[in-house]
């Protein structure tokens, strides 16, 4: 039962007992830092009982607090009771507030779209405005109110930037106005222009085998109160049908019970999820979701939007962040890897930097490697970075030493400086030199109940080897009737019959 610490400018976070009775064992501790900046977390454990090698026992990760919140945009046509009720509920949230929510209503007075910082005056925003937004809101809205730039930045927003999209239909329009816009190519449905809205019977929406998979949809802690939670919905009035579901990457979380796609089979979806390039779009066929307030307030109701918008917008960079974006293949390597380091540039446009805006043709970083040089400073060199496209620059990074590796690039654009860190495992004991290690080989050997054999000695295992005989037993089944020896019984028995009937003349 190692112990496990961590500690933080050495003050510990936690320690805990843990019980090592499988080969990976999560743990948890909570820490809510107080300021921004940069900490380095250590996390170590005791040497267990006859653990041989300890170099491995202790890991340093370092990791960058930022202050920054999620910047939502919701465009609707006219208040309903989701606009109203989505709007509170963030204004409250951390993570949104009243400076990350902003809407475009496009029914409301001109005047207060223009004087009131919540409203949007149009969506013809700036590219540098527009792509700031982490997630957006696409209510009911009319096919003459989306502009086709506004449908190209929002294509280019979710497959570019990895932004989430949420289309929510309205009784009045319909999502079938999206039919002749290019936002028709992202979403996870096949819209039908000429639809109408089905409101004849009511209905309780049925969760799809896939739900529990994704945290939005999970509403409860266990079965049953993710029973209680979606119950609470109720029956719904009416829901927006659709041609048939979008077949490339696309999962259905919520279903009609009874109603089916134009090809007779296919459950009509009511919730689905779709990946398209680095973001996520999700659809949803009425704008009924407020119904979960009903008896338990905002529990549910919060829950399912602050998951939600906490998959769709903290999958990516934040805000502004987006437009510089430094990047590894991986996160974990081995000593004498490649490490591919990409960076995505854009300008303040959004719009993708080339080799040409530079004035050096490439991107400047520096590494710092672990370790530290003779005079005590830490071992940093330069790496240029080409351009691989436009607006993105990638380098092949030869790793050597094991520990963690932190590279940093400078913006061109605003001199900032990103970076990311990545982890290189020291080579295999066995690797690490190519002199034989005896006393470690007599103490594996010792610890296991083995023995340990030197080159003029190893013509002995033999002799010692000395495994328990095994036996092995098996079974065969053979049928009596069928031998010789139950022929031959048989046989005689008849011919003793015989003679006796013979001896006492009855035959």
């Amino acid at each position: 039962t190692p112990e496990e610490d961590i500690e933080i400018d050495s003050f510990v976070v936690g320690e805990r007992i843990l019980t090592l009775d499988s080969p990976a064992i999560p743990v948890e501790f909570p820490f809510t830092p107080k300021q921004t900046g940069r900490f380095v977390f250590s996390a170590e454990v005791d040497k267990a009982g006859g653990e041989i090698v300890t170099q491995n026992n202790r890991v340093d990760r370092e990791v960058t607090i930022i202050d920054d919140f999620m910047r939502l945009l919701y465009v609707e046509y006219e208040p309903t009771w989701e606009w109203r009720f989505v709007k509170e509920v963030f204004h409250r949230d951390s993570l949104v507030g009243m400076r990350g929510f902003r809407t475009y209503l496009r029914s409301s007075d001109p005047s207060v779209r223009e004087n009131n910082e919540l409203f949007l005056p149009s969506l013809t925003l700036p590219r540098s405005q527009f792509f700031e937004y982490d997630v957006i809101f696409l209510g009911d809205m009319p096919a003459a109110t989306l502009s086709t730039r506004f449908c190209e930045m929002t294509k280019q927003f979710v497959s570019q930037f990895g932004g989430g999209l949420v289309v929510m239909a309205g009784p009045r329009f319909g999502p079938g106005q999206l039919a002749s816009t290019p936002l028709a190519d992202i979403l996870p449905v096949i819209v039908d222009p000429d639809a109408r809205i089905r409101d004849d019977r009511e209905f309780s929406l049925t969760l799809s085998p896939m739900a529990p998979q994704y945290d939005f949809m999970r509403l409860g802690q266990n079965d049953q109160e993710n029973a209680k939670g979606w119950g609470n919905l109720g029956r719904m009035p009416w829901y927006q049908p659709v041609r048939r579901i979008e077949p490339r990457a696309t999962t259905v979380l919520a279903h009609h019970p009874t109603h089916t796609c134009i090809d007779g089979k296919t459950p009509q979806p009511l919730i689905a999820v779709r990946k398209y390039g680095r973001g996520e779009v999700i659809y949803i066929a009425h704008n009924e979701m407020w119904r979960l307030r009903r008896k338990y307030g905002e529990l549910y109701y919060r829950q399912f939007w602050g998951q939600l918008i906490h998959r769709l917008g903290l999958s990516h960079a934040l805000g502004s962040q987006k437009r510089f974006v430094v990047r590894t293949d991986r996160q974990q390597y081995q000593a004498d890897d490649k490490v591919l380091i990409t960076v995505e540039a854009y300008n303040e446009d959004f719009d993708p930097l080339t080799e040409d805006d530079l004035p050096q043709k490439y991107l400047s970083a520096e590494v710092i490697e672990p370790g530290r040089r003779e005079d005590g400073e830490p071992s940093v060199q330069a790496l240029n970075i080409s351009q691989f496209r436009p607006g993105v620059f990638e380098a092949r990074l030869p790793v050597f030493k094991g520990g963690e590796y932190r590279v940093l690039v400078t913006d061109p654009v605003t001199q900032e400086v990103s970076d990311v860190h990545f982890q290189v495992t020291s080579l295999s004991a066995e690797r690490r030199s190519a002199v034989r290690n005896l006393a470690v080989q007599q103490n594996i050997a010792a610890e296991t109940n083995a023995k340990s054999y030197e080159v003029d000695t190893v013509h002995q295992l033999i002799e010692d080897f000395n495994p328990p005989r095994q036996k092995e037993t098996s079974v065969e089944v053979i049928s009596l009737w069928n031998t010789w020896l139950s022929f031959c019984t048989l046989i005689g028995l008849l011919l003793v019959e015989w003679f006796c009937r013979k001896l006492v003349n009855l035959v």
